[in-house]
């Protein structure tokens, strides 16, 4: 009888943790909406199809770290007063996911008034920060053999294997060590390359023009780094999304661009493998205990960031100790010439773009729980965890704990008849 006691006792704690676990990872599940609207004016002869088809979205993301679930909630496009709201998901060549707009006109002559918004609901957890210790960290030998290929180490018109990048890479590279090595060039750059305030350049720049130029914002810091990290054989690659910045609202203007972010920031950073942790962010502007100083050369502002703590550049990096969702991995793929033509072309036909960025964190909890995926949502990823899952458990569980009792008190009950005889 003691026995059956005690299988009762611990098969109920064990109930309760899993209750208190299952409700602890509800409560660490968020749910934002962002909301990107833009309206523009193509002059005559200058729209073409590729400047706004297709659009990256959000990418779903499910790893030990970090996990991020999209939804489409809302997608339309107006041009010159007709509407085109079908569309199918596709992927480019580092997989991330495009939205892809059906029967769109690839040119138009004439005038073209273009409005489109796409709204998204974002659900993503807290995430993991790994302990990093320099004394566990592994060399390059530890790094999978499947991520020593042209995916990972190869160059493109981003990270161009710089004759001059790669001989620095060389002679700071610990053989032994990854993080070591990382940290090094992050704190190079930290030292020598100058983040500009009113940069001249909306356009990302490749590798070789920011070593030569020493300055650059948080995509071109990434890029450089990534360049010296491929040089010498380890995995990297950029990643790129916004950050959910509560009340800290702004606008932009550069030439015929215009830019209004509410609670938004875009912000850049890099994927580095590190053995035995895997493939975390590296973020070179924007991480935790960093330190801002104004420099001013010839005439202009600039921000010098560094840290007396180099691994605030990974445990302290925005992926970790900020809202971020990501949009696109640029791991192979072409990303300085693509962003130049774009922008070169918008400018130089004088097309007007005006875009809103809005992102809103939703607080209540009976929105959370009163969510439901309609038919007109595209899924990109399966919640990572749902209120209706959550529900379903606590109810399994009541059942199981109702069956266990029964069966218990029939097994007690045979057990004193048993004895009576």
């Amino acid at each position: 009888m003691h026995v059956s006691n005690r299988i009762y006792g611990i098969a109920l704690t064990v109930l309760i943790i899993l209750s208190h676990v299952s409700l602890l990872n509800a409560s660490s599940l968020k749910y934002y909406k962002v909301d990107i609207s833009i309206y523009a004016t193509f002059p005559d002869n200058s729209f073409q199809s590729w400047l706004i088809n297709p659009v990256v979205s959000f990418q779903n993301i499910s790893n030990e770290y970090f996990s991020q679930s999209v939804h489409i909630d809302r997608f339309i496009l107006n041009i010159n007063g007709e509407t085109f709201s079908n569309y199918v998901l596709t992927n480019d060549g580092d997989n991330n996911t495009l939205i892809s707009i059906n029967q769109i006109p690839r040119e138009i002559n004439s005038t073209v008034y273009m409005v489109f918004n796409v709204s998204y609901s974002i659900f993503v957890t807290s995430k993991k920060v790994p302990d990093l210790n320099m004394s566990k960290a592994g060399g390059l030998d530890d790094i999978p053999k499947q991520l020593i290929n042209n995916v990972y180490l190869g160059f493109n018109d981003a990270w161009l294997n710089d004759s001059d990048v790669r001989m620095l890479a060389f002679s700071m590279l610990n053989k032994s060590n990854v993080l070591d090595t990382v940290l090094k060039y992050s704190s190079w750059i930290d030292e020598n390359i100058l983040y500009p305030v009113n940069p001249s350049h909306l356009e990302p720049w490749n590798s070789t023009s920011v070593f030569k130029y020493k300055e650059g914002d948080c995509d071109d810091r990434a890029i450089l780094l990534i360049d010296m990290l491929r040089s010498v054989g380890i995995p990297a690659y950029l990643q790129v999304g916004s950050i959910y910045m509560n009340g800290n609202n702004s606008t932009e203007k550069f030439n015929n661009l215009y830019y209004e972010l509410i609670n938004t920031g875009w912000h850049g950073w890099a994927m580095v493998y590190i053995p035995p942790w895997g493939f975390l962010p590296v973020d070179l502007t924007y991480f935790k205990d960093a330190s801002i100083n104004y420099v001013k050369i010839n005439n202009s502002t600039y921000l010098k960031i560094t840290t007396k703590n180099p691994l605030s550049h990974i445990i302290g990096a925005a992926l970790f100790t900020s809202t971020v969702f990501v949009a696109s991995s640029i791991i192979a793929s072409d990303y300085t010439k693509p962003s130049y033509e774009w922008f070169r072309t918008v400018l130089n036909n004088n097309i007007v773009w005006r875009e809103k960025d809005e992102t809103h964190e939703v607080l209540s909890k009976d929105e959370l729980q009163s969510y439901t995926l309609m038919e007109n949502k595209e899924t990109l990823i399966s919640p990572i965890i749902s209120t209706q899952n959550l529900n379903m458990f606590m109810v399994l569980s009541l059942i199981f704990l109702v069956m266990f009792v029964f069966i218990f008190i029939y097994v007690r009950r045979r057990f004193y008849i048993r004895i009576r005889r």
